[in-house]
C-alpha cells in the first residue's frame, strides 16, 4: 500500500471512527440546532392545535401555517411567488425561519405587531407593517406590544428550552461551542431563508455566477451589485447578515 492510499485510510478510519461519532453526537453546536429545530416544531404544532382544534389540519398544519405567516409579513399587495416552504418543505425550513426572523422582528421597534392594527393610511392606501391577520396568543399580554403569548411561545421557549439542553450536554459530556462554526451554519440558513422571503417581492431573484456579475461586482466595481440580480424589497443577503448578527442574542 502506497503512502497516500494509508493516508487516505487512516484519515477515513478517523472520520468515520466510534469516536468522531461520539464527538459529533454531543457536539454543543449541533446539540443547539437539533434541539432548537424539535422544540420550535413542537411549539408550532402545539399552537396550532390550540388554534385550529386536535384535527389533521391542528397536527400537521402548523409548519405550514406559521411558514407562510411569516414569508409573508409586511407585504403590501399579493405575491406572485408561490413558496414550496407554503407546502412539504415548512417541516424542514419552518422552525429554523420562525426563530431568525422572530428575533429581529421582536426587537425592531416599529415592526413585528402580531395583531393587526389599522390596514390603511389617511390617504387610503394599504399597507402592512405586522402579520397579515390575527396570530394565535396576541392578545395574551404579559407587558408592552410584544412581550404575549405568540412570541413566547413560538420564539423565546424554543430558545430557552435549546439552550437548557445545549447547556446540560456540554457539562455532562464536556466539549465547546465554536463561535465562528456556529455563525457560519446560521448565515447559510439565514442565506436560505432570505432568498425565500426576499422572492416573495421578486421571484425571478437569481445568483450571477458569471464573469459579468460576481467577477465585475467583486474587482471591476464593488459598488454595483451585480451578482444578486434582484428587483424586490427584501434584500436577501441583507436579510442574512441581519439574522445571523441577531443570533448572538440566544448565543
Amino acid at each position: 500500500m502506497t503512502d497516500v492510499n494509508l493516508f487516505v485510510k487512516n484519515k477515513l478510519e478517523k472520520l468515520f471512527s466510534r469516536d468522531t461519532g461520539y464527538r459529533l453526537a454531543t457536539s454543543p453546536t449541533l446539540v443547539w440546532f437539533v434541539s432548537l429545530y424539535f422544540s420550535s416544531l413542537l411549539m408550532m404544532i402545539g399552537f396550532n392545535i390550540a388554534r385550529l382544534g386536535f384535527n389533521a389540519d391542528g397536527i400537521f398544519g402548523g409548519p405550514q401555517y406559521y411558514s407562510k405567516l411569516f414569508l409573508t409579513y409586511g407585504l403590501n399587495a399579493p405575491s406572485e411567488y408561490i413558496s414550496p416552504w407554503f407546502g412539504g418543505w415548512a417541516w424542514i425550513f419552518a422552525p429554523f425561519m420562525v426563530i431568525f426572523l422572530g428575533i429581529p422582528l421582536f426587537f425592531l421597534t416599529d415592526a413585528g405587531f402580531a395583531y393587526n392594527g389599522v390596514r390603511q393610511d389617511p390617504q387610503g392606501v394599504l399597507f402592512f407593517a405586522f402579520f397579515k391577520e390575527d396570530v394565535y396568543g396576541y392578545d395574551a399580554n404579559l407587558w408592552g406590544l410584544k412581550m404575549n403569548l405568540f412570541y413566547i411561545g413560538i420564539l423565546w421557549i424554543p430558545i430557552i428550552i435549546a439552550s437548557v439542553i445545549t447547556i446540560m450536554v456540554k457539562r455532562k459530556y464536556g466539549g465547546s461551542i465554536t463561535l465562528p462554526k456556529r455563525f457560519f451554519i446560521s448565515f447559510i440558513l439565514a442565506i436560505i431563508i432570505g432568498i425565500q422571503m426576499a422572492k416573495m417581492t421578486d421571484p425571478d431573484l437569481y445568483f450571477d455566477w458569471s464573469s459579468e456579475g460576481i467577477w465585475y461586482s467583486l474587482f471591476e466595481n464593488r459598488r454595483v451589485n451585480r451578482f444578486v440580480r434582484y428587483d424586490g424589497v427584501y434584500p436577501p443577503l441583507m436579510l442574512a447578515t441581519l439574522m445571523t448578527l441577531l443570533q448572538i442574542i440566544p448565543m
